[in-house]
């Protein structure tokens, strides 16, 4: 099969998501350097109402957090984050901060976490937080949330069952 048009149907299906109504969450996953991050990139790059974020691996969890705070300042054109003390940044505000954002919106917000695994490092809340917030994101009615990565491990350890993500 040609795959470029497994890549076109994936792009019509990410798009088809996105133009649904209300809030939303999907997961994008396949191996590694298929083109899903490419995916993503293309789509935010076209639509300003698309967040674009990636983990980096073996980064450090305070440098993810500012470096995620700082795009969402930019993203947002405001700086609410720059004036938190790197040391109070938590994903838990984050969200907080991003469901805010999303509530006083009037257009729709689409968040793309890209290498997910990387952004949930172990022992940094990021799963169960984002689990809750989720929570916060459906009810604004206005968000969509794209989770992406290539990690079976962490689509099985943390995908699937009623206490999962």
């Amino acid at each position: 099969m040609d795959l470029s048009i497994l890549r076109d149907q994936a792009e019509s299906n990410v798009c088809e998501f996105l133009s649904e109504p209300g809030s939303g969450l999907v997961f994008l996953r396949g191996r590694r350097r298929v083109g899903k991050s490419s995916l993503l990139k293309k789509i935010a790059a076209s639509n300003s109402r698309c967040f674009y974020f990636s983990g980096a691996l073996d980064e450090p969890a305070k440098k993810l957090l500012i470096r995620f705070a700082r795009a969402w300042d930019e993203y947002a054109k405001n700086d609410d984050f720059k004036r938190i003390a790197p040391n109070q940044l938590d994903w838990e505000f984050i969200f907080h901060k991003i469901a805010s954002y999303s509530s006083k919106s009037n257009k729709p917000i689409v968040l793309m976490l890209d290498e997910i695994q990387w952004l949930a490092q172990t022992g940094t809340g990021f799963v169960g937080l984002l689990k809750n917030a989720w929570l916060d994101f459906e009810k604004t009615k206005n968000m969509k949330v794209i989770l992406c990565g290539s990690s079976n491990k962490f689509f099985v350890d943390n995908v699937g069952g009623e206490e999962k993500i």
